[in-house]
């Protein structure tokens, strides 16, 4: 990312960029599987916005079937079915959101119909998403900065 580009040419120290996907969706994931979190073990591969969960277990069981078992259910399929179809497929479920890493796998964007089948309102993959509400964001985040250098609101 820039970011990390940016302290690596800007410092002398050692620096590694990590997504946040994975802490996002390993959570996600504990839901998914009705488990606490805290009792998850998992291991995760990849480079930034294509990684996998290689490794998804409780007590050293493996999670996948019970995850497979889940994904039938329609209202969890409903809520990532990009990365249920491609784990369904592939045997790993990856990191990324549905409806961004849609955008990198050409096949969930390839006709419109397959538009319609696999991606879904809002960061599930609607077409013009980030472009149609980047001025909002923008503003909000703007004003929300300012309002931290003025003292009007605590910095997190």
């Amino acid at each position: 990312s820039i970011l990390t580009l940016a302290a690596l040419r800007s410092t002398e120290l050692s620096v590694v960029g990590l997504c946040h996907s994975v802490q996002g969706t390993s959570r996600q994931l504990a839901g998914y599987l009705g488990i606490p979190y805290a009792e998850m073990d998992w291991d995760c591969a990849g480079i930034n916005h294509n990684a996998w969960f290689t490794k998804l277990e409780r007590e050293g069981v493996d999670l996948y079937p019970l995850l497979r078992e889940r994904a039938r259910d329609p209202d969890i399929y409903e809520k990532d079915p990009v990365r249920f179809e491609v784990m369904q497929h592939l045997g790993a479920f990856v990191t990324e959101s549905s409806g961004h890493f849609s955008e990198y796998v050409p096949y969930f964007r390839k006709r419109p119909d397959l538009i319609n089948k696999y991606t879904r309102p809002g960061y599930l993959g609607e077409s013009g998403f980030y472009a149609n509400n980047w001025p909002r964001w923008r503003r909000e985040n703007d004003e929300q900065i300012e309002a931290m250098l003025r003292g009007d609101r605590q910095i997190p």
